[in-house]
């Protein structure tokens, strides 16, 4: 255990390696000194481990996604908690979005992840002689789209709702700066669309 040995009247000790472990305990005073051995004191059981899948949902609005969690190891059975208060495996009928899980076994034990649900554009992808290359990611303050030829494109930021909070014009430049300082802390989707063409390019982003 770390640490090794103390003098503390309620130690708090760290072991690295489940199983059990023995406490050794030696009172002393000015007549001498006693040794009391427990062989089976501490017991550290091992923590659950977990795998995750998801399923897009339908379009960046729709609530018709879904988060798994497989637990394994430690000690069944398990209980499950996401950020959307879901108590069981699989979580369905959510939107686009991060989902935290919490599985916790038998004795207590824990084990967290997070799942990204995506959504589906369901049309045209931006063409491979339309590049664009969107920096940074995450972002602060400023994001870049820097176009490999001039296109006319609607750019929209989208929340994870689905709501659009801040839409742009692409104006035929090769260079774009979107001033993003005003948005909340937190995912989006940057939606580029063709105007010509309504082909589009979708990205999701995190804002600091």
């Amino acid at each position: 255990g770390n640490p090794a040995t103390s003098t503390d009247a309620n130690p708090t000790v760290m072991f690295s390696t489940v199983g059990t472990h023995s406490v050794t305990l030696v009172a002393t005073n000015c007549v001498g000194s006693d040794t009391v051995i427990t062989a089976s004191a501490v017991t550290v059981y091992a923590n659950p481990t977990e795998t995750t899948s998801s399923t897009n949902a339908s379009s960046a609005s729709a609530t018709d996604g879904s988060a798994t969690v497989a637990a394994s190891g430690g000690t069944s059975p398990y209980s499950y908690l996401w950020s959307n208060s879901g108590t069981t495996a699989t979580i369905s009928g959510v939107a686009a979005g991060l989902y935290h899980v919490t599985v916790t076994d038998a004795h207590g034990c824990s084990s967290s992840d997070t799942v990204t649900v995506s959504f589906n554009v369901g049309i045209a992808q931006l063409g491979a002689d339309k590049e664009a290359k969107i920096y940074p990611n995450p972002a602060t303050d400023v994001m870049y789209i820097q176009w490999n030829t001039n296109v006319d494109a609607e750019i929209s930021i989208i929340d994870l709702t689905g709501k659009v909070v801040k839409a742009f014009e692409s104006n035929n430049q090769l260079l774009n700066s979107l001033d993003i300082h005003a948005l909340a802390t937190g995912t989006y989707v940057l939606r580029i669309t063709d105007k010509a063409t309504r082909e589009q390019q979708s990205v999701k982003f995190s804002k600091f």
